[in-house]
């Protein structure tokens, strides 16, 4: 026995060593003690080895029994074992504690940074800012540079929306508001801004840039009105078909070209199938499966429909198929065309074919039938080739622009596309025989099925000796109009005027003699000399505009600009004169009438036109001397069926016929109107030539 209690007092304190030196390690590196079992047990030994050393060398003093000896040595040690473990236990929940509240900061501050939204972050007690990534991105300004501006001053320039704005930051009711910002490189961005607050010091503005999206909705609602106006301007009837929901939207043809009430049309497939022909629904619902599922894009068909009044209406349906990736057809948008009249007239022509072909050859009328696409004559009957001298066999692959002259090709073409799908009006045009004879003549055209083809036919009429007529009547009436005021002219200067000069110097003599009148006397005197002068002056300007003799003096260019100064003085319109004609003289009737019609284009656009610009162009080449009058005011419509031309605008052909030229008007509602006068000139004239 008294050799085991050193060896367990050994072994004791090799456990209570052994567990302080684990106690140290394990509270450096970590602050937790998890050998506490073990340092209790080392000091259990220990202390038992030491009580039994003690009783062993019998030293008991101090303790009486093993009790004495645990509650004195062993409880204060296992006491300060338990504190010291419970302060570590402390100091691992604050080190937790702190490692975890830096993990937080670092993912809110990773979250803050990386939220595709505007973020800006106010501290009112420290005044400082913070902004996110996409702040920085979107406006161009960093956290550093952020706290040295204004904000709401730096990116709002508009007084009125920085007003509303230094309204809005006084609230955190998370309403939204929109404003125009200005970014730091000076680009205008639309955004939506709200305001919430954390708590009474910290508050986070919350921007959404919606620029693009802005930029898209004015695009859509641009593309929107378009589609609209256009709807509203056609008389077919416009559709988008969602095939998925099977909801339609038409336009209002429906109503105004096919004779439905509003309350009676429907949005759907079982309604549009209700109104078509019975005969026709089953090969257009065949067709249409067939196209909705395929590949193809496009659709097209013609069917009938019965509208409410039990009219049978002929359509020509043509759609585009919108489909997915897959290829599945989702909508479909479209418009169907009225072509009753049409089919009708097809009808009627192929009933009545072979009749019309033998009235269309014995016609008195010239007639010709011709190709719209490549211009050539299919046929032209017996009156035209007689008219024109070609031979049957002759007018095989002739072209209809071999019957126009030359200069007329590009306005001939531009004509055939404009009424390409209508009658066109009655037009007149100079054309050329075979053998080069000049005439003039009255067309009119219309559409017509001939041998199963889209033709048009052609009627002529034959006015050259009628024109002829009328040009010597008319330049007979203006160069008797041009005599008749030569001659009032000449009485008003030297008649009427001689006798006023003669009244005027007369009454001069004795005004000396009037100033021993009375008062009264002598302002009755001064008024009647006024009014005699006044009567002169008058007297002078009918005199000059009856037949004025700038034209005859001065030639036509200097005519011609003191009409222009005239005018530009005596109104706001700006005038614009461009010449090459210098002082080159023409024929009297030349130079007269194209005064004359400068003239009464100036009163016609002073009193009509309501322009602004006037623009003047007298240019003479190697045959021809070119005017040209051009207006930037609200123009005419020719086209309408009581359009008028006027006694000015008769008065303007005549003089150009007069002068053997040809006149060229372009006109439209609100685009102004250009005229142009092409005249022959053979070469230079004296003033005395009377043409």
């Amino acid at each position: 026995m008294d050799k085991l209690v050193p060896l367990i007092n050994f072994i004791g304190c090799l456990f209570a060593l052994g567990g302080v030196i684990l106690l140290l390690i394990r509270r450096n590196k970590t602050g937790v003690l998890n050998s506490s079992f073990l340092i209790i047990g080392g000091l259990v030994l220990f202390l038992i080895g030491g009580f039994n050393l003690l009783e062993h060398l019998e030293i008991t003093t101090f303790f009486d029994s093993a009790e004495d000896f645990l509650v004195l040595i062993f409880y204060p040690i296992l006491i300060f074992a338990f504190y010291t473990s419970m302060n570590n236990r402390e100091f691992r929940l604050r080190k937790e504690s702190e490692e975890e509240v830096k993990q937080t900061n670092l993912l809110l501050t990773a979250i803050f940074d990386s939220i595709p939204v505007l973020l800006l972050q106010y501290d009112k007690e420290s005044g400082t800012i913070k902004i996110n990534k996409e702040y920085e991105r979107k406006l161009g300004w960093t956290n550093e540079e952020i706290q040295s501006v204004n904000v709401l001053e730096t990116f709002i320039k508009d007084n009125e929306e920085l007003m509303r704005a230094q309204k809005a930051v006084r609230k955190f009711d998370g309403s939204w508001d929109e404003y125009m910002v200005t970014s730091k490189d000076g680009r205008i961005l639309h955004q939506r801004w709200s305001r919430i607050a954390l708590d009474e010091n910290i508050s986070i503005g919350i921007g959404l840039d919606v620029s693009d999206q802005r930029i898209t909705e004015e695009a859509l609602i641009k593309e929107q009105r378009r589609f609209e106006y256009i709807s509203k301007s056609t008389n077919d009837v416009l559709y988008e078909w969602d095939l998925v929901n099977d909801k339609a939207w038409w336009s209002r043809g429906w109503q105004t070209h096919f004779g439905f009430d509003a309350d009676h049309i429907g949005n759907n497939f079982t309604w549009i199938k209700s109104v078509i022909h019975p005969d026709d629904f089953e090969e257009l619902d065949d067709h249409f499966e067939e196209i909705r599922n395929s590949d193809q894009t496009h659709w097209f068909h013609e069917y009938r429909l019965i509208n409410p009044a039990g009219d049978v209406i002929h359509v020509w349906d043509k759609g585009y198929f919108i489909r997915d990736v897959h290829k599945k057809a989702i909508g479909l948008v479209g418009a169907m065309v009225n072509i009753t009249e049409e089919k009708k007239a097809d009808t009627l022509l192929r009933e009545s074919e072979e009749k019309y072909k033998l009235l269309f050859t014995k016609s008195p009328l010239p007639k010709c039938i011709y190709d719209p696409a490549t211009y050539e004559i299919i046929e032209m009957n017996e009156a035209a080739m007689d008219l024109y001298g070609y031979s049957k066999d002759e007018i095989q692959g002739l072209s209809l622009l071999n019957l126009f002259v030359e200069e007329d090709h590009d306005r001939v073409i531009e004509t055939i596309q404009k009424y390409k799908d209508t009658a066109s009006p009655l037009l007149e045009w100079k054309h050329i025989t075979k053998d080069g004879t000049l005439l003039t003549v009255e067309i009119s055209g219309k559409q017509m099925k001939y041998l199963e083809n889209d033709y048009r036919m052609i009627v002529f009429k034959d006015i050259t000796a009628q024109r002829e007529a009328e040009e010597k009547a008319l330049s007979s009436f203006i160069e008797g109009e041009t005599r008749e005021r030569r001659r009032l002219a000449h009485d008003l200067h030297d008649g009427l005027g001689q006798l006023l000069a003669a009244s005027n110097m007369n009454l001069d003599a004795i005004k000396d003699k009037i100033r021993s009148l009375d008062s009264k006397s002598q302002e009755l005197f001064d008024n009647g000399i006024n009014y005699l002068k006044q009567a002169m002056s008058e007297t002078r300007n009918i005199s000059h505009n009856l037949m004025p003799r700038v034209v005859e003096d001065n030639g036509l260019k200097t005519s011609i600009q003191n009409l222009v100064d005239s005018f530009g003085k005596s109104t706001d319109l700006i005038f614009n004169f461009y010449d090459n004609i210098g002082d080159e003289r023409f024929s009297q009737k030349i130079e007269l009438n194209i005064y004359r019609i400068v003239q009464e284009c100036f009163n016609n656009i002073v009193k009509h036109a309501e322009a602004t610009k006037v623009s003047i162009q007298l240019i003479r080449d190697r045959t021809d001397l070119i005017l040209t009058i051009e207006d930037n005011g609200k123009g005419f419509d020719v086209s309408r069926p009581d359009y008028n031309p006027g006694i000015g605008l008769t008065g303007i052909k005549t003089r150009t016929f007069i002068m053997g030229g040809i006149l060229d008007l372009e006109t439209n509602v609100e685009r102004g109107t250009m005229m142009t006068i092409c005249v022959p000139v053979s070469g230079t004239q004296t003033k005395e030539d009377n043409g």
